[in-house]
């Protein structure tokens, strides 16, 4: 049986805005530019790995994610890595992409030609 998830784009995050003000309004920038890459066959995930209240209640209000996960301490990237990428496993994505919270994106449309590439191209 196939997903119906060929994607899975995961974000993993991290801001406590009362120890880095300045990451607040980097992180809501960037992260908001993530919702732009939502389609029918991909799912989005994040991981927040202890980020104040604050930033959480931003994080809950991005409803484009198809899942969110709110750690209750930082575990740092490798304990996310590893959910997230079993998150992806047990969808049955073929593909997946990781995001840190502080990077940008800017073109949705460069994923379509990105997957045919990969599909195309199995030995990438």
């Amino acid at each position: 049986m196939s997903s119906k998830f060929k994607h899975c784009i995961c974000t993993l995050s991290y801001c406590n805005i009362e120890k880095t003000p300045a990451r607040k309004k980097i992180v809501e920038k960037a992260v908001s530019s993530h919702s732009g890459f939502k389609r029918d066959d991909s799912y989005i995930f994040l991981w927040d790995n202890g980020s104040s209240d604050d930033m959480k209640e931003f994080l809950s209000s991005c409803d484009f994610y198809d899942d969110i996960h709110f750690s209750s301490r930082n575990l740092f990237d490798n304990g996310a890595f590893a959910a997230l990428r079993k998150k992806a496993h047990d969808l049955g994505c073929e593909y997946i992409t990781f995001i840190e919270d502080d990077c940008q994106l800017f073109d949705p449309d460069s994923i379509v030609p990105a997957i045919e590439f990969l599909d195309n191209n199995r030995d990438c």
